[in-house]
């Protein structure tokens, strides 16, 4: 029988202690300390900091080499006879080196692009990024992760390096992450771990060759044929078994979705018949700010279905409009005009609201100020909304855009459509313009009305959003109250000077703009403050005017999991997902359920069909004699605008193929896999790292025994796979905002 013996760079190793070597993944190199005789010391000093040969020979005369292995420094020893050193992997060199990289940098172009589909007032433009050429590779193409773990490599290791293996689909992008923005100004051990982070699952090791090994490690599969491979390993301490989780693996995973479902509101204001409206649909109010030290008002209840009336109100206190004008009319100074709408009606653009509805000095009550009044009517007055409380109960967001993503860099989306009436008012230029050419006499009018509801009202059958909206601009004022303001929007072209709130009528109440043909002066009105004795006696505003306004919700009713979208993934699906085998899938355990924060991905739902669509929105709200929610797939009258699964346009860039990286991940908890630890004669060269194994190592007990043998220990866990790095490319940049590359 052969003794057996260690040397390192061939100088035998003293045996009074075992001595260990492990091969462990990670940038850290491994150290140990080892000890040799005194005599000895001097022919491993002068090599200390070169490569040398740690060899390890076992009771057979098997013989294994470790090469690269490094002295470097001594340490305090236990006996006078003996040296203590510390022993290290090649990686302790790697912080020594600086990695200075720049991968994919991205930068404005100086382009900028507006999205159009909507009124040229509301267009949006955004800049345009692209990489900056010199940081990507030499044929112009972007890096990859596995690419840019390769360039690491060649930095610090020179090609003394392989990658054998990883988790990655040969041909795609999938499974790894995005590379964006990634400067390097780091150490090598650093730059290493930053490079394989954009694996998940993928780990590095030295092997018994001294080189660098790149390696899946998450192959259970290879792990497990590994361990089959070793020579007549035996079975001490903990035992090694194969963990079957087949019976609380999830048979399938469900997915939830916050929901994002636009809503189509509607304001009808009629001040000449006042009835209350209708608790169940989305209805809008038109609310203005109280300004008195104290207001009672009398206003409809939707909750009650009744009129109640509110005392003592404070200042800022939003209540409806024609309540607060009933209110403002009790309480109003001596010499007042009646706070109605008839009076505000012919006053609104060209008279003195101020004088005539009492301030202007002739306000002697302290407590009530007739100017500030006045302000808050100008400012509020069929501009600022309210929506029916009802449904803002049932809301846990709102959000003046429409659900469709117009570019994932910035996150930019279509501003809240606006369908409406008014009275355009033109600027000077707009007045010249509108002269030009052969203008019949006629058609000389100085304003216009615009009734952005006419294609509409004219054939009920045509949906909304197959409409063109008004050039005008939501802006949220409390969104827990569900308070926002509308506000019209002049052209760019400098046509336009003011709108006023609804069209113009005259004194038939039929609308009407006011004509520049003074020959027309006893049949059409000329002008905003002319009265004459017979005929026309001006124009005013129309005592009833409508309005939609589509913007998001995200439902917070009912209280349970059907206010989310669910989309139910078999493991089967999400099994392809893997380069090697993962053991997830085959599962007789309960359905795995999850949710997706909504900061990363919600399912949008656009609005489409009127009618439809609002039976929808009162049964996701539970509103009238509908039971709250809806869990099928889709919802009647809308469009899911983010979906996408097989073969359908834009598959896979939304939900289906998020919700299998989902599932994947989730399931990675529940993989079949080894556990325990393996003592077997030496292998040999095989020693290595393999799929999801913990550590391996070479163990040479203490002398007289000096018993070698090979120890390799197994997890009992599946690596995780973050969720990110299992999506398409153009889901990405969806879901985390990257730029798609231009070529």
């Amino acid at each position: 029988m052969t003794k057996a013996s260690v040397k390192l760079g061939g100088v035998a190793l003293a045996g009074n202690s075992g001595i260990q070597w492990q091969f462990v993944s990670g940038v850290a190199p491994y150290r140990t300390v080892v000890q040799c005789h005194k005599s000895d010391w001097g022919t491993l000093r002068g090599r200390m900091g070169s490569a040398l040969t740690l060899e390890i020979t076992d009771s057979r005369g098997k013989t294994t080499r470790v090469k690269e292995v490094y002295i470097l420094h001594e340490v305090p020893s236990d006996s006078a006879a003996r040296k203590s050193f510390v022993i290290a992997d090649r990686r302790w060199k790697w912080t020594y080196k600086l990695v200075v990289r720049d991968y994919n940098i991205t930068r404005k172009t100086g382009n900028r692009t507006a999205f159009g589909n909507v009124p040229i007032e509301l267009d949006q433009v955004v800049d345009v990024y692209d990489y900056l050429n010199y940081s990507l590779q030499q044929d112009g193409k972007r890096w990859t992760a596995k690419l840019l773990l390769e360039d690491v490599l060649n930095v610090i290791e020179e090609g003394s390096y392989n990658i054998e293996s990883l988790p990655v689909k040969e041909g795609g992008d999938e499974g790894e992450l995005p590379i964006q923005n990634v400067s390097l100004r780091d150490s090598g051990d650093v730059a290493v771990a930053r490079a394989l982070s954009y694996i998940p699952g993928a780990d590095i090791y030295v092997n018994a060759e001294g080189r660098v090994i790149v390696y899946d490690g998450t192959d259970i599969q290879a792990a497990g044929q590994y361990l089959e491979s070793l020579p007549d390993w035996t079975r001490a301490g903990d035992y090694p078994v194969e963990v079957d989780r087949k019976k609380i693996r999830p048979s399938k995973v469900v997915v939830h979705y916050q929901r994002e479902v636009e809503v189509l509101f509607e304001f009808k204001d009629d001040y000449n018949t006042v009835a209350p409206p209708n608790p169940d649909l989305p209805y809008l109010e038109n609310v203005v700010p109280c300004v008195d030290r104290q207001t009672t008002v009398t206003e409809f209840d939707p909750f009650l279905r009744r009129d109640i009336e509110k005392k003592n109100l404070p200042p800022g206190t939003y209540v409806n409009m024609q309540s607060w004008l009933a209110a403002m009319d009790k309480d109003k100074p001596p010499n007042s005009a009646p706070w109605t709408f008839d009076t505000i009606r012919v006053l609104w653009t060209i008279g003195d609201l101020e004088g005539v509805l009492g301030a202007g000095g002739r306000d002697l009550d302290e407590d009530v100020d007739i100017s500030a009044r006045v302000a808050a009517l100008r400012q509020h007055f069929r501009q600022t909304f309210r929506i029916n409380p009802v449904y803002m109960q049932r809301i846990r967001s709102l959000r003046a855009v429409r659900v469709a993503l117009y570019d994932p860099v910035s996150g930019a989306r279509a501003p809240a459509s606006v369908w409406g009436q008014t009275c355009i008012i033109p600027s000077t230029k707009g007045k010249r313009m509108a002269k030009r050419g052969d203008v019949p006499p006629e058609e000389s009018t100085i304003f216009r009305n615009v009734d952005y509801l006419a294609p509409d009202a004219a054939d009920p059958e045509i949906n909304i959003v197959a409409t063109t909206p008004a050039p005008a601009r939501v802006t949220i004022i409390d969104e827990e109250l569900g308070i926002f303001r509308v506000e019209w929007v002049a052209p760019p072209a400098g046509t336009v000077d003011s709108f006023t709130p609804g069209m113009l009528v005259s004194t038939s109440n039929q609308p009407q703009a006011a004509t520049r043909d003074m020959g027309q002066q006893d049949d059409k009105p000329i002008g905003l403050s002319v009265r004459v004795e017979s005929g026309a006696t001006g124009l005013a505003l129309d005592a009833t005017t409508q309005m939609k306004v589509l913007m998001t919700v995200v439902p917070s009713s009912p209280n349970n999991e059907k206010q989310f979208q669910r989309r139910e993934v078999e493991p089967s699906a999400v099994k392809s997902r893997y380069r090697g085998e993962y053991g997830i899938d085959g599962g007789d355990g309960p359905e795995l359920e999850v949710f997706v924060p909504p900061g990363e991905m919600t399912a949008r739902f656009a609005w489409l069909e009127d009618d439809v669509a609002l039976t929808t929105t009162q049964q996701l709200f539970g509103i009238g004699a509908n039971a709250a929610g809806i869990e099928g797939p889709d919802l009647p009258g809308y469009i899911f605008t983010n979906d996408g699964e097989g073969t359908q346009a834009g598959a896979g860039r939304h939900i289906y193929a998020h919700s299998l990286a989902m599932a994947a991940e989730s399931l990675a908890a529940y993989a079949d896999s080894w556990q325990g630890s393996v003592a077997s004669p030496l292998p040999g060269q095989n020693l290595k790292l393999v799929g999801n194994m913990s550590n391996a190592g070479i163990r040479i007990g203490q002398a007289p025994s000096a018993k070698v043998d090979a120890v390799v220990n197994f997890p009992g866990q599946q690596r995780p796979i973050s969720r990110f790095s299992l999506l398409p490319d153009s889901t990405r940049s969806q879901v985390l905002g990257t730029l798609p590359f231009r070529s």
